[in-house]
């Protein structure tokens, strides 16, 4: 019976030891400039940012352009070919809760360092932010990089620069973080950002043959999030930093931050699947004049299935173990 019970929970010291493993020490990469001043820092600091971003849709469309095949026999028609692939498993319940317990982690550890945490009400009394505008966290937003879900913490507030018509949320182009910190007086200025792409996708096509296809299979990983609006190609890389002070310029007195080397993947959350849509040109004969038949495949939906639980998890200990790095470079150089 004693073997039996050692055996478990030597084998749940593995299994956890393995789940909390999902971000290591070689996978992030650590940078700065000035993080020993970190220490002269008030021991206050604003989280101005904590967000979440999960891929939830994917989209991808190839093309190609008819015409006279060789010594003009027949006209090759056009191809169009789009494929749509959507997570299934997870919902919005789902994103909240991992970003709430994430933050709520992230901000009792600060806490129990002696960090005194500025809140966003009293941070929008500066200057720099007399003309932007103060939103409530735990509500989505869809439109931030599309076909991602973005998700702020519950119970929280943060400062946005302007709002789209379609609902993006703006800051400034160049970083005014230390702008921030020196109208609160050097507090340091927290902005933590993670992303959760979920597949690949290759598109491929030829004018020549006459065809169009997407190639795509699940890639979940933590890394960075990509979409464009139309106009507008959008990207939100994962990232945990620290700024303090105001230096030269527009730079910080202090600055320290955690990026990752390469995306994280993040096996057994989703099936391995592959999709791939095609679509082939008509041909029509020289005779009928110059005439060009489009073949579409438009709006195809597939779904990429995920075990809830897994997810949930997975996506977590990735936060969490992430955090765990940037905090631990942080407190190295800010803790005298």
């Amino acid at each position: 019976m004693k073997k039996i019970v050692l055996t478990m929970a030597i084998i749940g010291m593995i299994c956890g030891s393995a789940l909390a493993q999902s971000v290591t020490e070689k996978e992030v990469k650590i940078s700065g400039y000035g993080e020993k001043k970190l220490k002269k820092a008030p021991r206050k600091v604003y989280i101005a940012n904590f967000r979440v971003y999960f891929h939830v849709i994917a989209s991808a469309t190839a093309k190609s352009t008819g015409g006279s095949t060789i010594g003009g026999g027949s006209y090759k028609g056009n191809t169009y070919t789009t494929m749509t692939v959507a997570v299934d498993g997870v919902d919005v319940p789902d994103f909240q809760k991992i970003t709430d317990e994430t933050y709520n982690r992230f901000v009792a550890d600060l806490k129990s360092k002696g960090f005194e945490i500025i809140s966003t009400a009293d941070a929008s009394k500066i200057d720099f932010y007399e003309d932007w505008e103060m939103k409530e966290g735990g509500q989505v937003n869809y439109a931030n990089v599309p076909g991602y879900v973005s998700v702020t913490p519950t119970g929280t507030q943060y400062m946005v620069k302007k709002e789209t018509r379609k609902g993006r949320e703006k800051a400034t182009f160049i970083d005014r973080t230390p702008r921030i910190s020196k109208e609160l007086e050097d507090a340091i200025i927290i902005e933590a950002t993670f992303a959760f792409p979920f597949i690949e996708m290759k598109t491929n096509s030829s004018n020549m043959v006459g065809f169009s296809s997407v190639k795509a299979k699940t890639s979940f990983e933590l890394g960075g999030a990509a979409g464009s609006d139309g106009l507008t190609n959008l990207y939100e890389n994962s990232q945990v930093k620290f700024t303090s002070g105001s230096g030269a310029g527009a730079a910080a007195e202090s600055y320290l931050a955690a990026d990752l080397k390469k995306p994280i993947a993040l096996p057994g959350v989703f099936k391995d699947e592959k999709f791939k849509e095609f679509s082939a040109a008509k041909s029509t004969p020289a005779y009928y004049g110059n005439v060009f038949v489009t073949n579409t495949k438009d709006q195809v939906t597939n779904t990429a299935t995920c075990d809830q639980q897994k997810y949930v998890e997975a996506t977590t200990k990735a936060i969490n173990g992430y955090i765990d790095l940037a905090l631990e470079a942080f407190y190295d150089n800010a803790i005298k």
